[in-house]
């Protein structure tokens, strides 16, 4: 039954989870609560200076530790130098592989590349689609485990390549006309690990990968050819991914602004991200090692998700920090029961109250010590938003995923906290 459970899951990820099935105990429906589903064009507004965050006094002692350190603790793998830039070839779509990189089972990969002439602004994707960190996990759990080739991108392409924030023929997508980097997930390790020796049996370097891409990414849109704006995002593991990868990705781009924007991918603290399961994750993939440099916080036993992302905020104050989730999201919650569990070895109870608890939680907590820290609650229980046009309907309070995500990137005043 538990295989069972895991394949379902996967074909969820496979088909970027557009609808989900109604869990037991939920009591809800299987689509959100969609209040005024009508589509409307959004003009992005002009991009304004990032607003400088207010850090409470509170926390300044906390920040300064953050920020003076005298031993900075083990380093994030050294940045590749930079490539060649990628030349479109007149492909909508067009394949970059990269010799340095591993997926999962050795084979290398690459990443994908969607130019918009005369666009200014750049989308990157992460995708998602599970976690390996078991024997289960790597097993049914995880998507692309047997490798992610041009031919494997051709196919994802076909359903993905126009999709969502992918869409370019829908007046109501915010990057419409923006230029896309897709980054493939093979790594079974939310793009965050950097180990070949893992317990798992696996090879797990997603963010060394992520490092060699961002080595050709940047000097595609730098110099004669540079953005003004930079957005992040991924969806599940992409989005957890995309959160992981962010402050090198900033630092990379600066001064250019670069934007989070977080689907499905919430960042709980250890009331709800057990730390037996955390433990878990930092040793199968070795995260310790993928850390911010100079967090010494992060690294420490005790430590939290939760610690690697307001040190980041801190560092990149004003920048935005977006979140979309599903009140109850089903995968999520299948994956993070594991620390409910008896011995954080199997899927548990996950009730359906905590998961709401911990979006509520991240506002109350990091959304009032940052206010760069916005997040989109829908209800229900559907797992993921950012690449399905399902995002362009759904609407809460009069603002629908894809206009909230607009303001998120354009700088709007707008934006804000949406449903609970």
């Amino acid at each position: 039954m538990r295989s069972r459970a895991w394949l379902v899951l996967l074909a969820c990820f496979a088909s970027a989870c557009g609808a989900s099935a109604q869990p037991a105990d939920s009591g809800v429906a299987d689509r959100p609560v969609i209040v005024d589903a009508q589509e409307d064009t959004i003009e992005p507004d002009a991009i304004e200076p990032p607003v400088e965050d207010v850090v409470s006094p509170a926390n300044d002692a906390a920040n300064d530790v953050a920020d003076d350190v005298t031993d900075p603790g083990p380093q994030p793998p050294a940045e590749p130098p930079r490539g060649a830039p990628v030349v479109p070839n007149g492909q909508p779509w067009m394949w970059v592989p990269v010799p340095e990189s591993r997926c999962m089972n050795g084979t290398s990969t690459g990443f994908g590349v969607n130019f918009s002439r005369g666009s200014n602004r750049l989308l990157i994707v992460l995708e998602g689609g599970g976690a390996c960190f078991d024997a289960t996990t790597c097993a049914v759990g995880t998507l692309h485990s047997d490798g992610f080739n041009e031919a494997t991108f051709r196919t994802v392409m076909v359903a993905l390549g126009s999709s969502g924030a992918f869409n370019r023929n829908s007046g109501s997508n915010p990057f419409a006309n923006w230029n896309y980097v897709f980054v493939p997930y093979c790594s079974g390790d939310i793009h965050g690990g950097d180990t070949t020796r893992s317990s798992t049996g696996r090879t797990h370097v997603g963010y060394r990968n992520m490092g060699h891409f961002l080595a050709r990414i940047l000097p595609t849109f730098s110099g004669t050819n540079a953005v003004e704006s930079v957005v992040i995002a991924g969806s599940s593991a992409g989005g957890f991914g995309a959160a992981w990868n962010y402050d090198r990705t900033a630092r990379a781009f600066a001064p250019t602004p670069v934007h989070l924007l977080d689907d499905s991918g919430p960042i709980f603290s250890q009331t709800y991200l057990r730390p037996c399961l955390l433990d878990r994750f930092r040793a199968a993939w070795n995260l310790d090692s993928t850390m911010p440099a100079g967090c010494v916080a992060c690294r420490t036993r005790g430590a939290s998700m939760l610690d690697v992302l307001r040190f980041v905020m801190r560092r990149n104050a004003g920048r935005r920090f977006g979140l979309i989730s599903s009140q109850y999201d089903s995968v999520i919650r299948t994956f993070m029961s594991y620390g409910y569990s008896p011995g954080c070895d199997a899927p548990g109870f996950f009730p359906l109250s905590d998961f709401r608890d911990g979006l509520l939680e991240l506002r109350t907590t990091v959304g009032v010590e940052f206010s760069a820290f916005k997040s989109f609650i829908v209800p229900g229980d559907i797992h993921t938003w950012l690449m399905t046009d399902l995002q362009f309907a759904t609407r809460i309070d009069g603002v629908s995923i894809a206009e909230w995500s607009g303001q998120l990137a354009t700088g709007a005043p707008a934006w804000r906290d949406i449903g609970r």
